[in-house]
């Protein structure tokens, strides 16, 4: 496979600015609330100085970056409002409602539905976008309601509701005939708009958890006589995956949260935990509960850890498992698992390790189907960096196909129709399977 080398420079320069993009990013998320102008300035700075708006190609994948960020921080209580206070920023002074389609906005961060929220509040999309990909989802409840029809319609998604749940709550007007309804049902009913935007459950003991509140806590599990081993649902409205689809130990919630308080109280208390509680571990970042696992527990820290770190751009816990699982994040082994979760700055490790191997890396990348279920920063701006983006000398595979199926399933309307415009022979209608394009 030949790449000409203007067209690589070109591609590890924007890798290059867009680590230090990334950096600059998490430095703004992960900051305490004292420094949170300083380092927003420094984006804002950053984004004259690469004339963000003439580099499409940046700021999709900066926007891409924002949607991974807004999943991965359970432990930053101020993420929403830093992101939305960024993404004004990006409106008013970076044109994005202009910059990008609708449909490309919502594609980015459709996996984040308190940020699907925000667009459609601020214009960015309609609320047919909405309901065409999530349907009637309780999430948008409130909002779903003011598009029904009729009274019937309205009253019978309300009996779903409540049969299905009861920590929700709809605002309506105090007019309709529903309100009336819903007056009669409001024992029933729990607030969540507010609940939504702040993305984490509000019952007494998960907020005693959330907000590492140990005296609270005991309070609480005393008065309600409630086992130290319980289990724990942090609910619907909870925008950190890993938290929200499954059920946790109070441990284990204690980890994700990174609350060292309550962790080291049912530590002590020898409580029960599983591998699968490292994981938990991992993700709220908290480097005391790490080393007590470490040191104390019987389970150890594995791979799936190892690519759980990287999956959230925790440097510093990358290079503690590096150190105890004698891991290189400079291996081929991880590269794909590393263009997965888009940290930039790991794959420029790579790409300065491996530089006189480079065909190996993009068939490798190139090679992998599973690549067509996330954003991949990396293939986004090889198909904008490369002389020939089908890669010719690469008989193995048909290039053209893979970038009309990846910008087809990722939703990527702008990757799609640069791919048609670059290539007018392709035939929209052929019948490949993903599998034959290898």
């Amino acid at each position: 496979m030949v790449i000409s080398l203007p067209k690589m420079k070109q591609f590890t320069v924007k890798m290059r600015t867009l680590s230090y993009l990334e950096n600059k990013l998490l430095k703004y998320i992960d900051c305490e609330e004292t420094e949170t102008l300083l380092r927003f300035q420094s984006i804002e700075t950053f984004l004259d100085d690469i004339d963000i708006i003439h580099s499409l190609d940046l700021y999709e994948s900066f926007l891409i970056l924002i949607a991974d960020f807004s999943r991965t921080r359970p432990s930053q209580k101020q993420l929403m409002s830093k992101l939305d206070t960024l993404m004004i920023l990006l409106t008013e002074k970076y044109q994005l409602k202009t910059c990008f389609r609708p449909s490309t906005i919502f594609t980015i961060f459709k996996k984040n539905k308190r940020m699907i929220l925000y667009l459609y509040e601020h214009q960015f999309i309609k609320f047919s976008l909405i309901q065409k990909y999530f349907g009637d989802d309780y999430y948008f409840l409130p909002e779903l309601l003011k598009f029904e029809i009729t009274f019937i319609e309205k009253k019978s998604r309300i009996k779903t509701l409540l049969n299905a749940s009861s920590d929700y709550y709809i605002v309506i007007d105090q007019h309709d005939e529903v309100y009336h309804y819903l007056n009669k049902q409001k024992e029933n009913m729990v607030k969540i708009v507010e609940k939504r935007k702040i993305g984490h459950v509000r019952k007494k003991l998960t907020k005693a958890i959330y907000e590492d509140n140990l005296n609270e806590f005991l309070k609480i599990v005393t008065t309600k006589n409630i086992s130290l081993n319980s289990t724990i649902y942090l609910g619907y409205f909870e925008y950190i995956p890993d938290l929200r689809h499954s059920s946790m130990t109070l441990c284990e919630m204690s980890m994700g949260m990174g609350s060292i308080n309550i962790f080291r109280y049912l530590w002590v208390n020898k409580v029960e935990i599983s591998e699968k509680s490292l994981l938990y571990a991992i993700i709220g970042r908290n480097s005391e509960i790490i080393n007590v696992l470490h040191e104390e527990s019987s389970f150890k820290f594995n791979e799936q850890c190892f690519l759980k770190a990287i999956e959230y751009h925790y440097p510093e816990i990358i290079e503690y498992l590096v150190n105890i699982l004698d891991y290189s994040t400079e291996s081929l082994i991880f590269t794909l698992d590393i263009v997965k979760t888009n940290n930039i700055t790991l794959f420029n490790h790579i790409l300065s390790k491996h530089n006189k191997d480079l065909h190996l890396i993009f068939k490798l990348i190139f090679r992998e189907s599973k690549l067509y279920q996330h954003h991949a920063i990396v293939i986004n701006l090889l198909f904008y960096s490369l002389d020939d983006p089908g890669i010719q000398q690469c008989q193995t595979i048909n290039f053209e196909n893979f970038y009309l199926f990846y910008s087809v399933y990722t939703g990527n309307c702008t990757l799609f129709s640069n791919v048609l415009k670059k290539y007018t022979h392709i035939d929209i209608n052929q019948k490949n399977k993903i599998d034959s394009l290898h």
